[in-house]
């Protein structure tokens, strides 16, 4: 039922680039700190938040960053720069979903000085930015619930009956 979608405007569609570099899917997430809530408590840091550039044309990573609060221009200024320092050129078009780095002021300034245009995918429909979103999804997914005390390796060690949930 979730993957039908109705026939929209071929103007509007945001396919795969066929150019390599030229189109970069960005997105970021919190880091999946249920393995060890306590150790972020001590050390005083604020919950790790991933960024991650994906190439449209390759699925490739062009860059990446990992900041310590929640999401702001400052970590999306990280990545630019990562990209930057790693590829040697920044992307022209940046598909970016509807978040507040992403549409505010500073990342509009950034985009028209240097010829860049933003693409907004429709809200409510990550399927457009899956590039970055299975890639984010990934790095939880392998490498967070790897950690001891994670909810995965949790439920492989017991079953979980209607009285022991974890």
């Amino acid at each position: 039922y979730h993957a039908v979608e109705p026939a929209i405007d071929p103007a509007l569609r945001t396919l795969r680039c066929t150019i390599p570099g030229l189109m970069v899917h960005i997105d970021s997430t919190k880091f999946d700190v249920r393995c060890s809530p306590d150790l972020l408590k001590n050390l005083g840091f604020e919950c790790p938040t991933i960024y991650i550039a994906m190439d449209s044309a390759t699925g490739r990573p062009l860059g990446r960053s990992v900041m310590f609060g929640s999401a702001c221009r400052n970590a999306l200024a990280v990545l630019i720069r990562d990209i930057l320092h790693r590829q040697g050129f920044l992307p022209r078009y940046w598909v970016a979903d509807g978040g507040s780095e992403y549409v505010g002021d500073w990342f509009e300034a950034f985009c028209s000085l240097y010829g860049s245009t933003r693409i907004q995918p429709p809200p409510g429909n990550p399927r457009k930015n899956s590039l970055a979103e299975n890639a984010l999804g990934r790095i939880n997914t392998e490498h967070a619930h790897r950690f001891l005390g994670s909810t995965a390796p949790d439920q492989r060690g017991r079953s979980v009956t209607s009285r022991q949930k974890s």
